[in-house]
């Protein structure tokens, strides 16, 4: 069977929307940048579900996907300069899952309505900027044996909670005037 992706040399662009009940989208080389183009990363609410799989790889940008109904939205594991930008993650059980990971970035996205909307597990240096994280039932961000990471300018907006933390490592939340941090409510 086809999938809808198109690549021209390191850049895929979907070209249709993607269903399934596994991992639906594996990135398996570096350097390469995944272009969602708008469209639906659609899994089925499946245990052990993963939209998008980015494990062991270098330099990987991946943007403009919708990703929703899977146990993991994205997956960020023992990977390095790895960008997820301009996103829409909704309605997993959590949105973005970096683990064992460093200097990756998330931004300009929307993570709403997961479980636990972004959680970091063991990962330092990374940047969580200019991110809407809301309405997500557990928590907005999870950082766990995590620091050094940056995580300004993002709105976070009725979360169940905010931030959880464990334990509490350094992490910057507020870059100091006039840039500041984030915006809670």
């Amino acid at each position: 069977p086809s999938s809808p992706l198109q690549r021209n040399g390191s850049l895929y662009i979907l070209t249709g929307n993607i269903s399934s009940d596994d991992s639906a989208i594996v990135i398996e080389k570096d350097n390469v940048m995944l272009d969602g183009a708008g469209f639906t990363v659609q899994g089925l609410g499946s245990i052990d579900s993963i939209g998008v799989l980015i494990e062991g790889r270098l330099n990987v940008t991946a943007r403009k996907l919708r990703v929703e109904a899977f146990e993991y939205g994205l997956v960020v594991n023992r990977s390095s300069g790895v960008d997820l930008v301009d996103n829409v993650i909704v309605g997993n059980l959590v949105g973005v899952l970096y683990h064992s990971s460093s200097f990756n970035g998330l931004f300009f996205s929307k993570v709403t309505d997961n479980s636990d909307g972004i959680e970091l597990h063991a990962s330092l240096n990374n940047s969580i900027r200019g991110n809407f994280i809301e309405g997500n039932t557990r928590a907005g961000i999870s950082l766990c044996s995590s620091e050094n990471n940056s995580v300004v300018h993002n709105s976070f907006l009725a979360n169940s909670r905010q931030v959880d933390t464990c334990p509490d490592l350094m992490n910057v939340w507020n870059e100091g005037y006039p840039l500041g941090g984030n915006w809670w409510g």
